[in-house]
């Protein structure tokens, strides 16, 4: 038996890297094979070669992988190496599942990592845990030991100091993170991934558009078009060996529907349908054909639409129970912008049948989809008793999937539903929340980064033309001068000066367009910014109006109440008058979205001192920082200071009334404190330990949850109360 070298044994370790070769590196393998010697560095061709196939379909392999490795394993008969017979073990492993996927993957690589366990091959090890969890990840859902075999590889990983690896577990990950719509979750890991200089461009590209799609459904378009445009990008600056360019239309389109631009969406559409066309990939056909045909109806074009549907029903796309599903519910959509409502209601019923018939088949978002459609269909025809069920159905999907701008458009729906019904009570929440997420997704600021984003890459995108014409004006000119070089020096050498200057001038020209063209975008944005401000100051002074007119309406209905009536009547007041006092503010201010925390708390503290009547009786001592918050952190604290000194204003004090009360703000690193103190009798343990306490300290934590804050209270001398919360970067300065 020959002796293994240093350099071999290297060589070995770096055969897993062989499992991503494109043919290219298949060939320089194939070349190598040639002239090498039946020796170890042969065998590590060998077993990379055989390996090099495993990214291939199973029907693309033919026998070339088993062929190579047969040889190999024949080739180690005669080193009988431990480690390379891992490798071999390994590669085996993978072929074999890839020709019989419903193969136990737990018992086709436990064994191998076992081995590589007692052999001390820490890297084979880490490279068997690597194809198990790859293959768990593409699962719909992982196995229940899934986590177990991703803490293993990923405390091997950092063992051996293996920075890719650890890079590729991220990945995996993420993808189940997104399975699992733990949507948070897969975010920092992505992030994480795409800000290491580790990353491959693969894996680079797959991560600005996993993100593109995470934020897509969150509803954060403004993040999702900036990564979107970072896929174009980074496609367009090396290969597409992701091979997602199809994918990244599609996002692209699906983010420019959902901004209400069809236009510009069925660019992207089209584009993304040309390249599955020509690709042959029949199933992104199928998908984009509807969206396509959803925007030409957007467009008011649904004949146009309907034309497109039917032109393009391959029958190859309608193989599959999911592509039937789909093809219905697209004619559907069609018929019904056509007004065409019996035909439209045909198409829907078969797509039910389907649903029901195939409903293994189904996946919960397109369950979700579908059932939307249909539900949105009963509402606009006027039937919304039949609306219900469908609506709550896709209600659950897209809250499962939580996708956000579904969930807004269901709830819009269910408002219209409750109240055909009669049902206000119901219809009016499912306003609400329908407007909440409106506003979470469409603010001014949002629109902006959008607008801006859009702009940044279109001027990109016409630098980048312009650069092309430049390079293939050069070369049609050098073409020339290669043709003529003896003959025409003189000449040629002329014609490409004025050339140049041509394009230079034209350049010039073009850059002066450009910058003009963006002048005056820049200038209307900032003129937007400014009626944005106006309006929404005005929204302010109108809400504080409102608000002052609920509260006179209250007082009017005072006067004919007693006892707990009339305290919840005084109570609502205080609170709305908390809300009020800070819309007063933010329409006074230059700062429309902040708060002077120190000024608003004084003057609140003013009007319970009034409305109770305590001056003289009950001292405040009142001690804040300069601090100014946004609104949607003034408003949930100022209600909870509302509660707590009404609270302790009306029970603290029982005996003579009088008493202390303490507000102290702070703010300490990141964390911002909020202590109410008095040093009156105290609140009972029960009221704020047990999950039934009072309406005012539930409202106290509910409120501290929604700024993600927390909140003690300490009744062993007198009452205690501290909030901490950390607000965003971007909430107060």
């Amino acid at each position: 038996m020959k002796k293994l070298s240093t350099s071999f044994l290297t060589l070995f370790i770096t055969v897993t890297a062989f499992a991503q070769l494109k043919n290219q590196d298949r060939e320089q393998l194939l070349k190598k094979l040639k002239n090498i010697g039946q020796d170890t560095p042969r065998l590590a061709v060998l077993i990379a070669l055989s390996a090099s196939y495993d990214d291939l379909p199973a029907e693309g392999k033919t026998d070339s992988a088993e062929i190579y490795l047969d040889q190999a394993k024949k080739l180690n008969e005669q080193f009988r190496n431990v480690h390379y017979q891992n490798s071999i073990n390994l590669v085996g492993a993978k072929i074999q599942y890839s020709k019989k996927p419903d193969l136990n993957l737990e018992k086709l690589f436990l064994p191998l990592i076992s081995d590589c366990l007692r052999t001390g091959d820490s890297q084979g090890q880490l490279a068997a845990l690597l194809a198990l969890i790859e293959r768990m990840t593409d699962k719909p859902r992982p196995d229940p030991s899934y986590q177990s075999f991703l803490w293993q590889a990923t405390r091997l990983s950092r063992q051996l100091h293996d920075r890719k690896a650890q890079l590729t577990l991220l990945k995996y990950m993420a993808e189940v993170h997104i399975k699992e719509h733990k949507l948070d979750s897969a975010e920092k890991e992505l992030i994480q991934i795409s800000s290491d200089p580790a990353t491959s461009n693969e894996d680079l590209l797959n991560c600005y558009d996993r993100l593109a799609g995470l934020y897509t459904t969150k509803g954060k378009y403004e993040k999702a078009l900036k990564y979107a445009f970072k896929t174009q990008h980074a496609i367009r600056s090396s290969l597409d060996t992701a091979n997602i360019l199809a994918t990244s239309y599609g996002r692209l389109r699906l983010i420019y529907s959902l901004l209400g631009n069809p236009s510009e969406s069925n660019i992207w559409a089209k584009k993304a349908f040309d390249y599955c066309l020509k690709k042959g990939q029949y199933d992104g056909l199928a998908l984009i054909r509807g969206s396509i045909a959803s925007n030409l109806i957007a467009e008011r074009k649904p004949q146009e639409a309907l034309r497109f549907v039917l032109d393009h029903e391959y029958k190859r796309q309608l193989a599959s129970p999911n592509a039937l599903m789909l093809f219905q519910r697209q004619v559907g959509d069609c018929y019904y912008a056509l007004r065409e409502y019996p035909l439209a209601e045909k198409s829907y019923q078969q797509l039910l049948l389907l649903m029901n018939s195939h409903s293994h088949d189904l996946s919960v978002y397109d369950g979700a989809v579908y059932n939307f459609v249909i539900g949105k269909f009963y509402v606009n025809t006027g039937r919304e008793a039949f609306a219900r069920t469908y609506l709550l159905n896709a209600l659950a999907g897209y809250k499962a999937t939580a996708f956000v701008s579904f969930i807004k458009d269901t709830y819009l729906l269910l408002f219209k539903v409750d109240s055909a019904a009669g049902h206000y009570s119901s219809a009016i929440k499912y306003l609400q929340e329908s407007n909440r997420l409106k506003d979470s997704i469409f603010s001014s600021e949002k629109s902006k980064q959008i607008e801006e984003l859009q702009i940044a890459y279109q001027t990109e995108q016409k630098n980048k033309n312009i650069q092309q014409l430049q390079n293939n004006s050069k070369y049609q000119q050098l073409k020339l001068l290669h043709a003529d070089s003896t003959r025409n020096w003189i000449t040629a050498g002329l014609s490409l000066v004025l050339i140049i200057a041509g394009l230079l001038y034209r350049q010039a020209r073009s850059a002066r367009r450009t910058n003009k063209a963006t002048a005056r975008k820049n200038e209307i944005l900032q003129q937007l910014v400014h009626e944005k401000e106006w309006l929404l100051k005005e929204v302010h002074h109108r809400v504080k109006n409102n608000l002052h007119t609920v509260i006179s309406l209250l007082e009017s209905q005072a006067k004919y109440l007693k006892d707990e009536a009339l305290k919840a009547i005084e109570t609502s007041q205080h609170r709305i008058f908390a809300m009020s006092l800070l819309h007063q503010k933010l329409y006074r201010s230059d700062k429309i979205k902040m708060i002077e925390m120190a000024e608003y708390i004084s003057e609140l503290m003013l009007n319970l001192e009034k409305s109770f009547g305590v001056a003289g009786e009950i001292d405040f001592e009142i001690k804040v920082d300069a601090l100014t918050l946004d609104i949607a952190y003034a408003i949930p604290l100022g209600l909870i200071i509302n509660e707590a000194v009404t609270n302790a204003i009306k029970y603290a004090f029982p005996k003579n009334g009088k008493g202390k009360i303490g507000i102290v703000l702070y703010q300490s690193d990141e964390n911002i404190h909020l202590e109410m103190t008095d040093n009156g009798i105290g609140i009972p343990k029960c009221l704020y330990v047990n999950e039934s306490g009072t309406l005012g300290i539930e409202l106290m934590k509910g409120l501290c949850g929604d700024i993600n804050g927390q909140i003690m209270f300490d009744a062993s001398n007198g009452t205690r109360i501290h909030v901490s919360f950390a607000p965003t970067a971007t909430s107060y300065f």
